[in-house]
């Protein structure tokens, strides 16, 4: 759990009497619970994440889970957790937030995003880091710092390394006493990651607008901020998210069926999802200062979430692409226009659609409209 994310005071739930505060910063602008945690990898040790979540009302806590899979993948750990889906709530499907700040079970923003990350970390849509940069350690000096300092946070950045390198590289310590060589840099002003892949874009050329891309062939994803930017996801897909509440969004395409977004003609299945704010109807937000809120009314049923205005674009013929708003069940609900454009077919989604998800269809042969 990313410290300045985790709830303080009156932490245990929503409703605690006593005074609580939660981090409303987004985790893009630093990565620093990604970079932190890579960097503490023993290399020669399997490797899992667990509790992890940037809990509600953070504002931007749809970011998590999608960033977790992306660099669980690129870094080659052996497995992420949630935490946590529902802690005794006994519907299953409740339409508002209930008491605990850490429950998924009602983060539509969260779990719309969840196909993607199955298809990023668990069926391997995101390709695992082409180099390792190991740092040295003994055993004994480790166990000793780490018994000094009552902290077990000794990493690649102990023996001289940037932990930045996680962006870029699979990272880890070494207790086989075989490293990477001299201690890697990062240039202090870079301010665009790209990962050796290729596929992982971390942008923080402006000052708090930074994103993350995912750019693979069978998975696309963006969070962050867009900032009026068309953002290039690779293979002839492109995504420009217009106007939010937070001025940030996250946005989400898997190829259902691992053939791509409509490039040399193939047809693909895609389910795209995008969302922004998200929160209890009637719920109070207060700015406790200036990096944390409170809520001081939860609110109620429903669960409300901001409908993403954004333009797609795919290298599809737009003669043989629909697309559909879904219901909350999945179900088609309503067509959405696809229009021809200069790169293919351009699709327009926004809150007149009334939803988070949609369904892109690209057939072998043209579609009647």
């Amino acid at each position: 759990m990313p410290s300045d994310l985790h709830p303080s005071g009156g932490w245990i739930s929503l409703t605690a009497k006593e005074p609580w505060k939660i981090g409303s910063d987004s985790m893009v602008h630093s990565l620093a619970n990604i970079l932190g945690m890579a960097s503490q990898r023993v290399l020669e040790k399997p490797y899992t994440i667990s509790e992890y979540n940037h809990p509600y009302p953070n504002p931007f806590g749809a970011e998590a889970q999608p960033m977790l899979a992306i660099f669980g993948r690129l870094q080659g750990w052996d497995g992420i957790f949630q935490y946590s889906y529902n802690h005794y709530v006994d519907d299953f499907e409740p339409q508002a937030m209930p008491w605990c700040f850490f429950d998924l079970l009602a983060r539509t923003d969260a779990l719309a995003h969840f196909p993607a990350c199955a298809a990023i970390f668990l069926r391997g849509d995101a390709r695992e880091a082409l180099q390792t940069v190991a740092a040295a350690a003994d055993e004994t000096a480790c166990r000793d710092r780490t018994v000094a300092s009552r902290s077990p946070a000794f990493s690649i950045g102990a023996a001289g390394h940037d932990t930045r390198l996680a962006a870029l590289h699979r990272v880890g310590v070494t207790f086989s006493g075989v490293s990477s060589g001299e201690a890697s840099k990062v240039p202090a002003e870079q301010r665009v990651f790209v990962s050796d892949t290729g596929e992982i874009v971390w942008n923080r050329e402006r000052p708090g607008a930074a994103y993350l891309a995912l750019r693979a062939p069978n998975t696309k994803l963006f969070t962050g901020f867009p900032d009026g930017r068309a953002i290039d996801l690779g293979h002839g897909v492109s995504l420009a998210v217009g106007a939010t509440r937070l001025n940030w969004a996250t946005v989400s395409l898997v190829s259902r069926h691992a053939t791509g977004f409509g490039g040399e003609g193939r047809p693909a299945s895609i389910l795209l999802a995008a969302t922004g704010d998200a929160g209890n109807a009637g719920r109070v937000m207060k700015q406790v200062d200036k990096a944390h809120i409170t809520l001081t009314d939860r609110g109620h049923a429903p669960m409300l979430v901001e409908g993403i205005p954004a333009v797609l674009t795919l290298p599809a013929d737009p003669a043989r692409t629909t697309c559909y708003a879904l219901d909350p069940r999945g179900e088609r609900k309503a067509a959405v226009p696809v229009e021809a454009t200069s790169g293919g077919a351009k699709i327009v989604i926004g809150p007149h659609s009334r939803t988070v998800w949609y369904e892109v269809v690209i057939n072998k042969q043209g579609v009647n409209r």
